[in-house]
């Protein structure tokens, strides 16, 4: 997963031919089932333990181990030790009962060109195992051949098949190529406490906490950019605590400052399995809670709390002071609206709020981020900066996590004047919400951008101005609008436009928006759109 800044863009990282399970990792082949013999060690029958101080916070790496705990049915500690009796062969069925899942699902591998994510992953740990180590497995599954993927502290049964992943001449990850999850109930899985994070950067501790939820407390970073294994470039989304482990950021997003101290940092302890990270441990935060600050920072957990604060910077140059959002199970209601070249919205609502007021937010991505990318009627929780850029409510670049289920909003329906182009920014509370207006009539079959150029946007009624964010048949096709083409108005430049002055439409749904001045309603698709006959 760790990505190198030697690549134009970090989705070539991995990508998944599900039919081999071949991997590509930055441009180098990582290929499953590379050869390791394991350390010498004494199993847990001979005594093996897990050394702690008084407190409970493990002081000292534990024996290497040979023996697993035994059990009547494969344990993860079974696929994790190498050299084990009951260690799988290479793409063996299995089956894992009673795991519980400590990450949400995140994004492993996605198509470069579509977005679409080829393959998930998440983390499980078995709680059966004492001692508590070599509890943790990553999981991989194509979303195409998996049904349902459990949330966080979901407790699932997996059929899949034993993988090995990782470069060659290295220590590989073990994995499970999922086949199906059977939640069976929920439980809480609680962080392995490290007095030093150096017991984690390698060694037996490393080695029998990789996959597993670990925590280390009171550690300062001290490294902003840590090199790539492969001699040349740094990893992205990565920063060094105490001068010996690795903090991965890949999944989570986290605007870490030089010098900064943490109270306390929580992950996944993972093995890097590129060219580029092979070799490291690295610590895997699952979300922004789980990175502990002590430079305390302002978080707003609600919708309307972001509507109703008055003050949010307004720019990205003051990222550090922006007041950030910690939203959990929101609702997304539109994917894919176009900013720019390299950014793209998409829009969530708060399903408790029925009347829409105040109740949506949009929320800013990059178009080739990687990350885990929701669809409409997804629940997710999400964390970032809020800022009004140049008038528009926004939520900039932040990290988006699975929920817990999916949810339905029902557009509110409202009036012209509620969405009043001129209005001042900031003063519509329907703005972000997911609304509807009825009977209504085209007015202005177009209205030119601040150039004079024709993007597809046109007016209903006297107030409202409808948006072109969103691809949808009614306006037409995507005409060549650079210099010194015709594209104004009067040209009629785009292809197939439908736009035509009187005509009427029974309803046309869309999010609020707010860009260059005015508001605006934007409609998802051309289902939004119900002419009137």
């Amino acid at each position: 997963m760790i990505r190198c800044k030697l690549l134009p863009f970090p989705v070539q990282a991995l990508t998944l031919i599900w039919a081999s399970l071949s991997l590509t990792a930055c441009g180098s082949e990582a290929r499953q089932g590379s050869a390791f013999t394991p350390d010498a060690g004494t199993s847990l029958a001979d005594g093996g333990s897990t050394p702690t101080g008084d407190t409970g916070v493990i002081t000292t790496p534990p024996l290497a181990l040979t023996e697993c705990p035994k059990s009547g049915s494969l344990t993860v500690c079974d696929l994790k030790l190498f050299g084990s009796a009951r260690q799988p062969a290479r793409d063996e069925p299995i089956t894992l009962k009673g795991v519980v899942a400590t990450t949400a699902p995140f994004a492993v591998s996605t198509d470069k060109d579509t977005q679409e994510v080829k393959l998930w992953g998440l983390f499980v740990q078995d709680p059966s195992l004492s001692p508590n180590q070599y509890a943790g497995v990553q999981v991989v599954f194509d979303p195409s051949l998996v049904e349902s993927a459990p949330a966080e502290g979901d407790v699932v049964d997996i059929e899949g098949q034993y993988s090995l992943f990782g470069p060659d001449g290295g220590r590989p990850q073990a994995q499970v190529r999922v086949r199906t999850f059977s939640t069976t109930g929920h439980a809480t899985v609680s962080p392995v406490a490290f007095a030093s994070p150096e017991l984690l950067a390698q060694g037996t501790s490393a080695e029998a906490y990789e996959g597993m939820l670990v925590q280390v407390s009171n550690v300062t970073a001290t490294k902003l950019e840590v090199p790539s294994q492969s001699g040349s470039g740094v990893l992205f989304d990565a920063f060094e605590i105490d001068n010996t482990l690795v903090v991965s950021t890949e999944i989570t997003t986290y605007r870490v400052q030089a010098s900064e101290g943490f109270e306390r940092i929580t992950g996944v302890l993972r093995l890097g399995t590129s060219p580029f990270s092979a070799g490291l441990y690295l610590l895997t935060p699952r979300k922004g809670a789980d990175i502990e600050s002590k430079t305390p920072r302002v978080f707003l957990s609600s919708i309307p709390e972001i509507h109703q604060k008055p003050d949010h910077c307004t720019n990205n140059d003051q990222a550090d002071s922006c007041v950030r959002a910690r939203l959990s199970n929101v609702v997304v209601t539109a994917v894919g609206g176009y900013e720019n070249a390299t950014l793209r919205s998409l829009w969530a609502q708060d399903a408790s709020i029925k009347d829409g007021r105040n109740a949506g937010i949009k929320i800013i991505y990059a178009k080739d981020d990687a990350r885990y990318r929701p669809k409409v009627g997804e629940n997710v929780d999400v964390e970032g900066r809020i800022q009004r850029y140049y008038g528009a409510l926004q939520i900039y670049l932040p990290e988006i996590l699975k929920g817990s289920g999916t949810s339905t909003i029902t557009p509110v329906v409202v009036t012209s004047a509620d969405l009043a182009a001129e209005a001042t920014a900031g003063s519509n509370p329907y703005e972000g919400a997911l609304v509807k207006v009825v009977d209504v009539e085209v007015t202005s079959v177009c209205i030119a951008d601040q150039n004079g150029k024709d993007r597809g946007n046109w007016g209903l009624g006297d107030q409202i101005f409808v948006g072109s964010a969103f691809d949808y048949d009614y306006n037409g096709d995507l005409a060549d609008c650079s210099d010194n083409k015709p594209c104004a108005c009067d040209d009629h430049a785009r292809p197939d436009d439908m736009r035509t002055k009187g005509d009427r439409f029974e309803s046309v749904t869309g999010v609020v928006n707010y860009a260059y001045d005015r508001y605006r309603l934007e409609p998802r698709n051309s289902g939004d759109l119900k002419i009137a006959r």
